[in-house]
């Protein structure tokens, strides 16, 4: 039997006024567990932050036809057989949503979680941003061919000099960057510094913000040639976003996106000291609105009559991406990840299904599987950022419902 984590409120975690210090959770200590149990559904009280309007329409419900799938078994990467509830418990889900053609089949919330909540996804930002940026290639704003800095010649001279959209898309950039989740030093503790999600510390000599950062980081190897997992990639893309609409990310979601679908809240962008929003981690939002997303993607773009993507951008998202440039890059990723591709910041399967999501670190996914019809999110806050035996469990896990569901 799984034990479930215990929640915030179990912890004592910002309970009191004040807090206890020892309970007290801080822009400087969110990362640290368990306090992300607490800080995930609590970010912008934290950090900066930006709306992702759902404007004044009405909310679109989505049918309901009910089912409890936590006794649903599978088996997991490492041969073991796991329950959708073990499943969720081994990794520390604060939300699950199901939809099956369109209707709600299961939702569970957990530690303090509800319908309302708005929890912060990490890097499946990315995969809005990405889907953005595909959208307005479709539109003639964006040549997925053309340099980077042909858009921002601010990165001239950095990696990027001579790097196109598609390489900063596709995660395919040479670039000298270590994407290892250590927020105390190295380069991801620069980025996040950077970006606004973490703070300055004393006596900090680098830079204050993404203007600053993005022109420092320099080539290392060749573009296009392997798949090279690196957030600043996606803060490029979210920059040319910018750039050719004349309005950040968190607007052009809002507008395209978020104000079309009938969400249920708002969400919002994490952003640095200078009002550049985090486009490869910063989006907060509600369990049901990301799963009207991904029910966007399966209905090929359209919406109640309205065509809100073009139908050529979610077939492209659909086919995946270079799965000999994938395998090149992913040579420690371990057997759960051979066979899969990268396209416009989507993880794709290339399984039985053809299933592709969404991911963020701390176990964030956004799971659309166009076979089964089937849509899956989980909401996360498990202790460490790579959560290896959790994929081990989920990915396999979210598998089974999609087939489950289609009976």
């Amino acid at each position: 039997m799984v034990q479930t984590p215990p929640t915030a409120a179990e912890l004592g975690l910002m309970q009191g006024y004040p807090a206890p210090p020892d309970k007290r959770v801080t822009q400087e200590n969110l990362l640290d567990p368990p306090n992300n149990r607490w800080a995930f559904q609590h970010m912008r009280e934290l950090m900066a932050t930006a709306e992702i309007s759902r404007g004044n329409g009405p909310v679109h419900a989505l049918p309901e036809r009910r089912r409890d799938l936590s006794d649903l078994s599978f088996t997991a990467g490492d041969g073991t057989r796991r329950t959708v509830a073990e499943m969720l418990a081994l990794s520390y889900a604060d939300s699950l949503v199901v939809l099956h053609n369109g209707e709600l089949i299961d939702e569970q919330y957990f530690n303090g979680m509800g319908p309302a909540s708005q929890h912060q996804m990490m890097s499946v930002t990315k995969s809005f941003v990405g889907t953005l940026a595909l959208q307005l290639a479709s539109e003639g704003l964006i040549d997925e061919d053309a340099l980077v800095i042909d858009y921002i010649p601010e990165l001239v001279g950095s990696a990027w000099q001579d790097a196109t959209v598609r390489h900063a898309i596709d995660m395919s950039t040479g670039i000298r960057f270590d994407e290892v989740y250590d927020f105390g030093e190295g380069d991801v503790a620069r980025y996040g510094i950077a970006s606004g999600f973490r703070p300055i510390p004393e006596g900090w000599s680098g830079p204050r913000n993404l203007e600053e950062l993005l022109p420092q980081f320099l080539k290392e190897g060749n573009h296009g040639e392997m798949f090279h997992y690196v957030t600043p990639n996606t803060e490029v893309a979210g920059w040319i976003i910018a750039r050719v609409t004349g309005k950040p990310v968190s607007q052009v979601i809002s507008e395209r996106i978020w104000s079309q679908l009938g969400m249920e809240r708002d969400a919002y962008m994490i952003r640095d000291r200078i009002g550049m929003e985090m486009a490869g981690a910063g989006l907060n939002a509600a369990a049901r609105d990301l799963a009207r997303f991904g029910q966007l993607l399966l209905q090929d773009g359209e919406w109640h009559g309205q065509q809100v993507l073009a139908p050529e951008v979610v077939a492209t998202i659909r086919g995946g991406g270079d799965r000999e440039a994938f395998a090149r890059g992913t040579t420690e990723y371990g057997p759960l990840w051979e066979g899969w591709s990268y396209r416009a910041f989507w993880w794709h399967t290339h399984n039985a299904h053809n299933a592709f999501t969404g991911i963020g670190i701390n176990g964030q996914w956004l799971y659309v599987d166009p076979t089964a019809q089937v849509v899956i999110v989980q909401q996360s806050s498990y202790p460490t950022a790579d959560q290896p035996d959790a994929d081990d469990v989920c990915i396999p896990g979210f598998h089974a419902i999609a087939k489950e569901l289609m009976g």
